[in-house]
């Protein structure tokens, strides 16, 4: 058995990640469910938690970022508005193979790599402390190696 620390004597600190492009993995996903907010109707829209790790820092590899995800939407944003972060998400671990018109299972997406550009949010807690977020702000697909160029060049005739 063990006994758990009280609220007081708790340590609630967490490695925050510098602001920074990073590649990242996605490593697990929550269940979907009831999402906690409301939207400006009222309505309460079904999310799933992606859980994504970094991979090429050695001082932040396997800190572990979660974004809030709907999953009742894969909206491009080409009307009005902005696109579904699913749809960003998605378009960026996929790549050259994405097609928006066949949207993805979720569950295909896990262990796909991207990159994704670190922001530090931060806000006042309910004590009146500051405190600071690593959000993952875009995510972009890894960029492909072409590959070496088989240009011959010419040899220059001698003289």
């Amino acid at each position: 058995m063990v006994q758990l620390p009280k609220r007081e004597e708790s340590s609630s600190e967490f490695v925050i990640p510098d602001e920074d492009v990073y590649t990242i993995v996605l490593d697990r996903l929550s269940e979907e469910r009831t999402g906690k907010f409301a939207d400006k109707n009222g309505d309460y829209h079904p999310e799933q938690e992606f859980y994504f790790k970094i991979l090429d820092d050695e001082e932040f590899a396997g800190c572990e970022l979660k974004v809030y995800v709907r999953t009742d939407t894969f909206y491009d944003g080409a009307g009005a508005g902005q696109p579904a972060k699913v749809f960003l998400i998605a378009k960026a671990l996929l790549g050259a193979s994405f097609d928006p018109d066949v949207p993805p299972d979720t569950d295909d997406l896990v262990g796909m790599k991207c990159r994704g550009t670190i922001v530090h949010k931060r806000v006042m807690g309910a004590d009146g402390s500051e405190r600071t977020y690593a959000n993952i702000a875009s995510f972009s697909p890894m960029r492909q190696r072409k590959p070496a160029s088989s240009v011959q060049v010419p040899e220059r005739p001698s003289v």
